[in-house]
């Protein structure tokens, strides 16, 4: 069966509610994970940031890194990327720096946002020479490249038509897909590039974060999509202990989690065993 890992936030804020993220590490490791993905928080900026700490605890805790999500950077703004100016030329150069670090602890996978939830800037040429220079340097890392489904649609499909690169991925974020997309991801455009995934629920009017079969995302579809995708991947929760989960507790929930994403890894072994008996 597909391994199975949960997201971790590397910073101070909580990324659930009531303990904090080191509590969160050791207890993914107790409800019997064996690999998370964590976020990067600015580790060569100035006084650095969480991703070291947050490394070193989940190593200590016998856990595996399945991939790292890049940073948002909130500031100058992802949205850049495609627009003229230094902005976007220090964010794409703040990324290879990114991916110069976690290539020295020996991490192959990143995911990453390409648009910002609350600017569209226009696709553009620019945005392109600057995914290139960035695809060229982990290509020649060894890193794989995971590009987001967020909130704006056609960003990774004009990325995807217009660089070719074997360490060019896809990440599905089954979350966004539904409340944002309304379902409706180019399965057949990114046959065998979903290289990660970050699957959580929702009820279709917000990005919950909820687990698994709590929203009404059509979970069996979706595992029929992923199977016909070729996705050879782990399974990957983002889900997140909220007010709606207080009367569990915190361990309880990280095991609660684990049991749904084992349900989704049987369910898609499931139809991958039906295909090779046909």
């Amino acid at each position: 069966m597909r391994d199975l890992a949960i997201g971790v936030r590397c910073e101070e804020k909580p990324m659930n509610h009531g303990f904090s993220n080191e509590e969160s590490v050791k207890l993914i490791a107790e409800a019997g994970f064996k690999k998370v993905f964590m976020s990067f928080q600015n580790e060569h900026l100035s006084g650095g940031g969480g991703y070291r700490k947050y490394l070193n605890l989940i190593r200590e805790n016998n856990l595996e890194v399945s991939f790292v999500h890049l940073g948002y950077r909130v500031n100058q703004g992802i949205a850049t990327l495609w627009e003229e100016g230094e902005a976007g030329d220090e964010l794409i150069n703040d990324y290879i720096k990114d991916l110069d670090i976690v290539a020295s602890d020996g991490i192959k996978m990143v995911c990453m946002h390409v648009t910002k939830s609350n600017r569209q800037s226009p696709m553009s040429e620019i945005g392109i020479a600057r995914m290139r220079k960035l695809l060229d340097h982990a290509e020649k890392l060894g890193i794989e490249v995971a590009l987001e489904n967020t909130v704006w649609p056609g960003y990774i499909e004009f990325i995807c038509d217009h660089i070719k690169s074997p360490n060019l991925k896809v990440c599905l974020d089954s979350g966004h897909n539904h409340v944002y997309f309304k379902d409706s991801f180019n399965f057949d455009k990114f046959k065998n590039k979903i290289a990660c995934v970050h699957l959580h629920d929702n009820d279709g009017t917000a990005d919950q974060h909820l687990l698994p079969y709590d929203g009404n995302i059509d979970w069996g579809k979706l595992i029929c999509d992923l199977k016909d995708s070729g996705y050879q991947g782990d399974i990957t929760s983002e889900s997140v202990y909220k007010e709606s989960y207080q009367h569990i507790t915190p361990l309880e929930f990280f095991i609660e989690a684990k049991n749904r994403l084992a349900r989704i890894a049987e369910n898609l072994a499931k139809l991958e065993e039906e295909d090779e008996r046909k």
